[in-house]
Parts: C-alpha cells; structure tokens; sequence
C-alpha cells in the first residue's frame, strides 16, 4: 500500500506490524521496564538491606542500575533458552533457511528489548559519567550493538 504512512504490511489479508516496527516498540518497552525495575530495585533494597540506606547517592545509583543489568541478564538468559531448547526455531526441519538468519517474534522483541536496555545503560553511564564507569564502559556499550 503506496502511502501509508504507518510501517504496517499486510499478509494473507491480515494487518500485522514489521520487524523494524515490533523493534521499535519493544526497545521502547525495554526502555520502560529498566526504569520500572531501576525503581523498584532501589524501594526493595531500602526496605531488605540496611547497607543500603549508608550508600553515597552515587553508590545507590550504581547498584540501582546493577538491578535492571541483572534483570535484563535473566530475561535474555531464560528467552534465549527457551528458544534454543524448546521452541521449533533451531530443529533442522523447521525453516529451510540458514540457523542464523531465523527470527520469530518472539526473538525480534527480546532483540528490541535488548536494544531498549542498551540504550538506557549508555543514557545512565553518560549521565552520570564517570560514576558508572569510565571511557571503557561507553565503548563497551558502543561496540555492543554491532
């Protein structure tokens, strides 16, 4: 459809959204859900660890960004292995295409999610740099997206 202004494609007459489109609202999700996790990982270690409360503000941002990197760490760990283990993506009879080349939609918006993720841990780091880690921890996060 020429013109439409919307990244939807149409397939066997049902509207569904592009990957480019599923990327771009999962990184926004990502980017969300590290905010709501970065809060929530401060309320919780404020009221469960006593340690927290005698950290310097720059410590509590610190291990406040550790809580959504862990979370990010344990969502991508237990998508992935499902993926690898249990869903049909990977057995040799699924696709006729290369194993590197096979997305699902599931693994398009934890890819999108993970970009979500990147980008809030690159906005913190340069935020807040260098308390969250110096030239090396930017350049990380920089050539992570390759």
């Amino acid at each position: 459809m020429p013109g439409f202004p919307f990244p939807i494609l149409f397939f066997n007459g049902k509207l569904s959204p592009s990957k480019e489109f599923q990327w771009l609202a999962s990184g926004f999700l990502g980017i969300i859900v590290c905010k709501i996790v970065y809060d929530l990982t401060g309320s919780i270690s404020f009221y469960c660890f006593k340690g927290y409360q005698k950290l310097s503000s720059k410590q509590r941002v610190e291990w406040n960004n550790r809580g959504f990197s862990t979370f990010h760490a344990l969502i991508v760990a237990v998508i992935s292995f499902y993926l690898l283990l249990f869903s049909d993506l990977f057995s040799e009879d699924s696709q006729d295409t290369l194993i590197i080349n096979r997305t699902s939609t599931l693994s398009n918006t934890i890819l999108g999610f993970s970009i979500g993720y990147f980008l809030t841990d690159l906005a913190m780091i340069i935020w807040y740099f260098p308390a969250l880690g110096g030239l090396e921890y930017v350049s990380t996060k920089l050539h992570a997206r390759h």
